[in-house]
């Protein structure tokens, strides 16, 4: 019985993601590793201290590889990195590895490769190249290019998202796909849903009052994700109403909570990074998106599952996320009239912020749970481990 069992264990087969931050893993993959436990030997790889691994909230059967991952191009650490991964592929004989994210797919889509793992996939996140001109924008898509050649299977969370990169010939029709609607994760209505209690104590926190309104931005703040466009819009609202309120939520990667912008106006507040973003979007009216460029946009379902309407910019991958009219509304990228249109709009119609916060948390539950999803990714490793008995991938 024993031999069996252990027969039984040898036979499972090993499966290797990769992410460069483990900010990455806690948000996006943990559900995922919690389903493939039970039926893989599930390895982690991302840069990571201890510490960082014990918080990311592991089933205790995980491994975990930390590898020194810089987003930034950087020859050296990345040629360390490469070889790195290169040996501990080899030595482990995975079965599958998947990478996210433009630099880890971009190694570890070619260590795979040279280590001979039968199946490797990339998930495409959003595309750090739409908003660059000149040779950077050609570098960085000659990038994409290369981790599609070197993948088996590239997935995109959103058919906007997968429609563009086959224009852009990026990635293949035959070789690429969007798991049921889209979403690298789903959302979690049992941690997004409307709440009373938070919204009032969020509120008095901040000493808003109940009846004033509250737009949010979550997310990290980068020029390139409309931060000083709904700065200006918000500013513009202001002169002609007092009682309303913009949250920023996110890590200030450029600094721009120092820019003379928001210097000389009220009513601001900068949070800062937050592990509980349940808590500010309970404590929204409007969810604001004013991104130029985006995957999927999967802080757009969280919002809207709590039962507040979304601003975005009308770019691929958010037009996913948003059906425009009902669950929310979307402005032209960058055009900050426009923005503040979108916004005026719902800052006047109390009701129609109801209506469709109520549509959005809907969808959001009915086509894009974290259940379903997760599941959609078990069933294709499924068939990619299917497919694999067939076909030499290698």
């Amino acid at each position: 019985m024993q031999d069996l069992q252990g027969a039984k264990k040898h036979m499972r087969r090993k499966i290797c993601l990769v992410a460069t931050v483990p900010v990455t893993v806690k948000a996006f993959l943990l559900p995922h590793i919690k389903k493939l436990v039970p039926e893989y030997d599930v390895t982690v790889v991302t840069n990571c201290s201890k510490k960082e691994f014990l918080d990311m909230g592991l089933p205790e059967n995980v491994r975990c590889k930390s590898i020194p991952f810089v987003r930034k191009p950087h020859p050296g650490y990345d040629a360390v990195c490469l070889v790195e991964l290169c040996f501990f592929f080899w030595k482990n004989s995975f079965n599958i590895v998947h990478s996210f994210m433009p630099k880890t797919g971009l190694l570890s889509m070619t260590a795979a490769r040279l280590a001979k793992i039968p199946l490797r996939i990339h998930t495409f996140t959003g595309q750090v190249w739409v908003t660059r001109k000149g040779p950077a924008r050609w570098l960085l898509k000659m990038g994409d290019r290369f981790i599609a050649s070197q993948a088996c299977f590239a997935l995109t969370d959103s058919r906007s998202q997968r429609s563009f990169l086959l224009k852009e010939r990026v990635i293949k029709p035959s070789s690429s796909t969007v798991l049921l609607k889209g979403s690298i994760s789903g959302v979690n209505a049992q941690r997004f849903f409307p709440d009373r209690k938070m919204r009032t104590r969020i509120r008095k926190d901040f000493f808003i009052a109940q009846k004033d309104v509250v737009f949010l931005f979550l997310g990290r703040l980068k020029q390139d994700k409309g931060i000083l466009e709904l700065g200006k819009a918000f500013a513009r609202l202001q002169q002609t109403r007092k009682n309303i309120h913009l949250l920023i939520a996110g890590s200030d990667e450029e600094s721009l909570q120092a820019h003379p912008l928001f210097n000389r106006m009220q009513n601001v507040y900068f949070v800062g990074h937050t592990q509980m973003p349940e808590q500010y979007m309970n404590a929204a009216d409007i969810f604001c998106l004013p991104s130029r460029r985006e995957g999927f946009g999967s802080v757009i379902l969280e919002a809207a599952c709590v039962g507040i309407p979304v601003v975005a910019s009308r770019i691929y991958g958010i037009t996913d996320a948003v059906v425009e009219g009902k669950t929310g509304l979307l402005h032209t990228p960058g055009d900050v009239n426009d923005l503040c249109r979108c916004m005026k709009i719902f800052l006047e119609n109390p009701g129609l912020r109801l209506t469709m916060g109520a549509a959005a948390r809907h969808r959001a539950v009915a086509d894009f749970s974290e259940d379903s999803v997760t599941d959609a990714l078990l069933h294709f490793y499924r068939w990619c481990n299917r497919i694999d008995k067939k076909e030499d991938h290698s």
